[in-house]
């Protein structure tokens, strides 16, 4: 029962992940609380835990979102805390086979300026399984590195955020972008998150993002690096 509350948990994380992102309005990262203040979200704070480490937002663009620092080492807790708020009936042993993963590249946060030239904030956390945390982990995310974010005060998520979120794993395919949007799209339509005739729209899209992430965070290496 234990599994399956957690799984549960996974399930509406997917569903509003999705619906967020076909809103345009997914963001996985924020330069401050500010961010989300300004567009009418409520910040509250996780119980145990400095607001200058984890909080929690809600509003449009999600029904309760878990942020924290990226260096913030107890991130477990604050994630077990904040489902306890929520009124999940979750122990940490029922976590043991899960992770609490960084929407956005951790250590693009805390190591690497952005285009803005200043670090992170607040990283969306996402509740997923192990096996899709380490297949993008070991594949995608290690292109990531330099990853920048999309607007000043913010990062919204691509759609291989969105899949990641929402427990896929692409194991064997992240040296294939086009086979592995397509295995994801098929994914989310798969267990009912999308419907099959939005599914040309979010492939050609997930491509799109991927390519145009790929070369910013090309140009942001190189920039480090003194070759631009």
């Amino acid at each position: 029962m234990a599994i399956k509350a957690v799984q549960a948990v996974i399930a509406q994380q997917a569903a509003e992940v999705v619906a967020l992102y076909r809103r345009g309005e997914f963001w996985v990262a924020v330069r401050t609380p500010a961010a989300l203040k300004r567009r009418s979200q409520a910040i509250e704070m996780v119980r145990g835990h400095n607001e200058a480490n984890a909080f929690v937002s809600s509003g449009s663009l999600g029904a309760n979102v878990l942020w924290c620092a990226p260096g913030y080492d107890r991130y477990r807790p604050a994630m077990l805390d904040f489902l306890r708020a929520s009124g999940h009936a979750i122990t940490a042993t029922d976590l043991e086979h899960f992770d609490v993963d960084h929407a956005f590249h951790s250590s693009a946060a805390l190591a690497r300026a952005d285009l803005y030239g200043a670090d992170a904030g607040f990283m969306r956390m996402n509740l997923i399984g192990r096996g899709p945390n380490r297949t993008f982990g070991a594949g995608i995310e290690r292109r990531q590195t330099h990853r920048i974010f999309s607007h000043k005060d913010y990062c919204e998520g691509n759609l291989g955020d969105v899949l990641k979120a929402s427990n896929f794993s692409p194991s064997g395919l992240c040296r294939d972008p086009w086979r592995m949007m397509a295995a994801g799209v098929d994914y989310l339509c798969g267990n009912g998150l999308i419907a099959k005739s939005v599914k040309p729209t979010l492939y050609n899209a997930g491509l799109k993002e991927y390519f145009a992430d790929q070369q910013a965070s090309a140009e942001s290496y190189a920039r480090e690096t003194g070759q631009l």
